[in-house]
This record gives structure tokens, sequence and C-alpha cells, in this order.
């Protein structure tokens, strides 16, 4: 994404690939990125995000499996729920994270078993988006248990 890719530059540090539509990244930057190697793909398409474009590139054409996204939220609403809508589209054909500060939000579907150290006080928080059937908790301060559809919010401390 260019917006990140400008991010990057300023810091010095070289990104493999930087999609977008170029709209946060001067030419100058983009021109000193493609010299030091990092490969450019225009994604000029308005009707999408540049996270969106991104994941979709990422996925379809190199075949990412897992892709971690730091900085996506920019401390915007409008960037958090268009971030967490691109987890929505994409989180079932890859394992894709956004990573903040305070921990990392996934798309979850099937089981999932969550272990290690650290865990232990952390808070968990569970976001229906959609029906949800049979959600089992095990381990939590205050675990889930329901055989029934749900259509609300969890938060489980």
């Amino acid at each position: 994404m260019d917006g990140g890719a400008a991010r990057l530059h300023a810091l010095g540090l070289i990104p493999h690939l930087v999609t977008g539509d170029f709209d946060s990244l001067s030419g100058e930057a983009k021109e000193a990125l493609a010299a030091a190697g990092a490969q450019i793909v225009p994604t000029p398409d308005q009707n999408y995000t540049d996270l969106d474009k991104a994941l979709g590139y990422s996925i379809e054409v190199l075949g990412a499996c897992t892709i971690y996204v730091f900085g996506a939220t920019g401390g915007r609403l409008d960037h958090t729920y268009s971030a967490l809508s691109a987890v929505l589209k994409y989180g079932r054909r890859a394992d894709v994270r956004l990573v903040d500060e305070v921990g990392e939000t996934w798309l979850l579907h099937g089981e999932a078993t969550l272990n290690g150290p650290g865990l232990a006080g952390r808070i968990l928080s569970l976001m229906a988006f959609g029906v949800v059937t049979d959600i089992r908790t095990e381990g939590l301060r205050w675990p889930l248990h329901a055989n029934r559809s749900l259509r609300v919010s969890a938060t489980v401390r």
C-alpha cells in the first residue's frame, strides 16, 4: 500500500512490493523505492481500498497464505472499518491478521486453539459478523456455551 511505503521510505526501509493508487506516495519516493529494488505494482481502481487491492494481489497473484498487516487503521475509524471489511473478504482464503500495539485481529472460522505463554490475563474479544452457531469456549474467565444461532457481539475477558 502506498501510504505504508511512504512511511517505510521515510525510515530508510525498502519493501519488497508497493501497490496502490499512489495517492499517498510522492513520485520521487516511488522512483527511489523502485531504484532500491521494490517491485512497483499500480492498482488504480478507486472502487477498492489500497489494502483490499494489496490483499487481493498477495493472495491471487503471489499465492500468499499468511499475511500480517501492520498500521492498517491509521487511528481513523473509517480505515479501521475498511481494514476489518478486507479481513472479512479475504480471511477465508488466507490467514490475514491486522496487528497493532494491542494485539491481532483475524477471521475465525471453524475451530481454533489459542495457547502459549503470555495469554493468561489477556483480553479476548469475539465479534459476530453474521450468524454464529454452536459457540463454545473453554479456559476463559467467562466461557461461552450456546447451541443456538447468535447475532450478537461477545467480549470475553
